[in-house]
């Protein structure tokens, strides 16, 4: 199945929101810890800007899951293989 660019950015987005809620984690201390902006982090969070692989290298540590969570299915599914 072919993606387009902005379900993949959507399916991204969630991911990224689903693993900062199960981390219990506020968002300001993932800020501080990142370094990113919160304003640049919300916009990645809601899918209003996309996510790159060096934001889910910086951020699947600090929010304690794996960097495949992150990532949307066809790509983890590549990742796996």
């Amino acid at each position: 199945m072919n993606y387009t660019t902005q379900q993949v950015r959507t399916d991204a987005a969630k991911r990224l929101d689903d693993a900062i809620k199960e981390s219990g984690m506020r968002i300001d201390a993932i800020v501080n810890k990142s370094g990113m902006p919160a304003s640049t982090l919300n916009s990645k969070r809601r899918g209003f800007s996309p996510i790159n692989f060096d934001d889910v290298a910086l951020l699947a540590p600090i929010i304690g899951c794996s960097i495949v969570k992150l990532l949307p299915p066809q790509f983890a599914q590549a990742v796996a293989a």
